[in-house]
């Protein structure tokens, strides 16, 4: 019986120790996931703290491309309106100088002689 309760007790105490082993492993592979847990959101606030000020930066962008783009917009509508100038006087020039050829060539046509078929 004494070997009996020894041998029980030797169990009991393996059985402690492996508990014991798989505990302290437990508690290791924690602690790991912890370590690696606290260092992705250090990294998390290091991402997030670049992140700051980028939309201050991202509307002063848009700011200078709208300002562009309005720019732009005058220029291309001057040169519109400079070009609508410039074919409205174009227009105004020949118009005077085409009346005249016209009416020339009706006067020539009146002054040609009738065909020799008649």
């Amino acid at each position: 019986m004494v070997r009996s309760t020894r041998h029980v007790a030797e169990n009991i105490r393996a059985n402690a120790d492996s508990v014991k082993q798989a505990l302290d492993a437990a508690n290791e592979a924690l602690g790991g996931s912890q370590s690696l847990l606290g260092d992705t959101l250090r990294e998390f606030r290091h991402v997030v703290d670049a992140m700051r000020g980028q939309g201050e930066r991202l509307d002063d962008v848009d700011t200078k491309l709208g300002q562009a783009f309005e720019t732009y917009r005058s220029n291309v509508q001057a040169w519109v309106d400079s070009l609508d100038d410039h074919v409205r006087r174009v227009q105004g020039e020949l118009t005077p100088a085409l009346d005249t050829m016209r009416e020339i060539t009706e006067r020539q046509e009146e002054f040609r002689p009738a065909s020799r078929g008649r």
